[in-house]
């Protein structure tokens, strides 16, 4: 992740998800494991043509740290949804499951 590359794919018309973790943030191997890891999810980011882009907040990288407070957040894991297609940035919880990501690309045209 860098806040350069997403403006990039942005400027591109991409849909991008990005997702905000770090090695010792337990939530977020949790939703790894059970949701972002898992075929379904891959098939619908790739079906819906999703830019995947992953920031590693392990050493607290300061660009993720001011993208994070960008949302007035200050912890993670962070997960958000951008498209041409959506209103606004989409937001997720901390805790995330299946059917809320694929609800949430639902929204998406390929």
């Amino acid at each position: 992740f860098s806040n350069a590359r997403l403006q990039e794919e942005l400027a591109k018309g991409s849909h991008v998800f990005v997702d905000m973790t770090a090695d010792w943030c337990i939530t977020c191997k949790v939703n790894e494991k059970m949701v972002l890891d898992t075929d379904d999810i891959a098939k619908a980011f790739k079906e819906k043509n999703i830019t995947l882009l992953k920031g590693d907040w392990t050493d607290h990288n300061q660009e993720i740290a001011d993208f994070l407070k960008s949302y007035n957040r200050y912890g993670i894991p962070f997960y958000v949804l951008y498209s041409k297609d959506l209103e606004k940035p989409f937001v997720f919880p901390e805790l995330i499951s299946k059917n809320m990501v694929l609800e949430a690309l639902s929204k998406i045209k390929k």
